[in-house]
Formats: structure tokens, sequence, C-alpha cells
């Protein structure tokens, strides 16, 4: 009776021990599926932007985008919000080369999950390949142009840097003053390469007609 007694504790005790340890684990998994709900969508400020992007004769731009992030909150951030409902991600890429999960959003845009937890003052560093159907439009046969005022919501000076390659045999019609012209291998490159202030904006705009179209 006493072996029979000390079976039924121990059977009572494991039980409870499991249950324990279910609810913790329970516990935690409806803890961290909150937070995943709260936590912000896009917090990090750019503080640099290096874009390279290859313009198609349609006007589709094939883009590439290093840029450098840091936490200027007071709580760590584990995921970033790619907000341009335009753009097609084909990948986006860590500083070693290694893929980033990201999923689209219902919304517009992108949620990244950051390869590792950014504390408040850290900083992330990750590339962004894709497309943008039609980005340059088309003003008339053969006459394209972009134009916008590019606000990227940096909290402190951003080192900004892009690359605009025209499609082979374009002819630059204008552009605006902060806009340099260089031209490589017979393709004409427009390079940008200011420091914006924090919330600042920097205009951006060109105008090329395609040599097929000169006729």
């Amino acid at each position: 009776m006493a072996w029979t007694k000390a079976k039924t504790a121990v059977v009572v005790g494991v039980a409870a021990l499991l249950a324990a340890t279910s609810t913790t684990v329970i516990g935690v998994k409806l803890i961290q599926a909150h937070r995943a709900k709260t936590e912000p969508l896009a917090a990090l400020s750019p503080i640099m932007m290096n874009v390279t992007a290859d313009i198609a004769p349609d006007g589709t731009v094939r883009l590439q985008a290093i840029v450098e992030e840091t936490n200027s909150t007071g709580r760590t951030i584990h995921t970033e919000r790619i907000g341009d409902a335009n753009l097609d991600i084909d990948q986006i890429t860590d500083e070693f080369g290694k893929p980033m999960k990201f999923i689209q959003q219902p919304g517009g845009g992108h949620l990244v999950n950051l390869d590792h937890a950014v504390p408040s003052g850290g900083t992330i560093s990750y590339t962004v390949e894709g497309t943008v159907p039609h980005m340059i439009k088309s003003t008339s046969a053969g006459i394209y142009e972009f134009g916008e005022t590019q606000n990227q919501g940096n909290d402190s000076d951003m080192h900004l840097i892009e690359v605009w390659r025209l499609p082979t045999g374009a002819t630059l019609l204008a552009k605006d003053p902060n806009i340099d012209e260089i031209t490589n291998d017979g393709q004409i490159e427009l390079r940008i390469d200011k420091i914006i202030a924090p919330k600042g904006g920097l205009a951006a705009r060109f105008r090329y007609r395609l040599a097929a179209a000169t006729n």
C-alpha cells in the first residue's frame, strides 16, 4: 500500500509539472504573438542610402538599394516596414549576403524580419533588390520623365547616393541642378550625392528621349 501511494504521488507530481510547463510554453507563445502584433512596423531612421536604378526602354526600373538605418527609439526593434506599394521585391539580404524574410502587407508595402534585434541606438544594414513597373512616365511619343520629391523620414542627417542609368541611346533633355550627368561607355548616368537634413527632402527630376523616337 505504501508503494502504491508513493507511485500515485509521483504520477500526480509529474502531471502537475507537465501542466505547469505546458502553461508556461503557451504563455510565452502568446506573449511573443502579442509583441509581433503590437510592435511598430516602421521605427528605424535611415542614415545612409545607396541606390542604383537601371531604366528599361519601357520605363520599368530595376533597383538595388543598400540601406543603413539606426534605431532612434527607446525600444528594441525586430521588424521594419518598406512602404512602397509599387516596389516588387525580389530579395532582401543582410550585410553578409544572407537572405532575410519578408512578407507583403495587405495595405501595401512589405514587412521585413530583421536578421537581428536592433536595440535603441543600434544600427542595421541590408540590401533590397526589385523592380518598379513603369516608374518612368511617357509624356509623348519617345519622351520620358521622372519627377518626385524624396522624403525618407530620417531623424538625423542622411547620406543619399543615387545612380540612374538611362536606356542605351537615350538623349537627356532636362534635369535638376542637383543631379550630375556622366557618360559611361555611351550610356548616360545621372548621379545624386547629397546630405539630407532631418525630415528634409530632395527634388529629383529629369527628362529624356529615346533614340528610336528621334526620326
